[in-house]
């Protein structure tokens, strides 16, 4: 999924983004390379599965070492 937005201002160092229907979202300035007001950025979120089983399997062993 692609979201398209313009950088709308930067409040300390977080940037506040607005899509075409005005929708907000806040995300560190530091994410966004040469972040400054007015630029164009589109965001793509995408999920990940393999990263995702990996955590949990990660998380799973962890706490059976807890549990021993």
């Amino acid at each position: 999924m692609e979201i398209r937005t313009f950088l709308d201002r930067i409040e300390g160092d977080k940037a506040v983004l607005l899509d075409e229907d005005e929708k907000e979202a806040v995300v560190p300035a530091a994410w966004i390379p040469g972040a400054h007001e007015g630029q164009a950025v589109t965001l793509r979120i995408e999920d990940d599965p393999e990263r995702e089983e990996a955590a949990l399997a990660e998380a799973e062993a962890l706490l059976a070492d807890l549990k021993q």
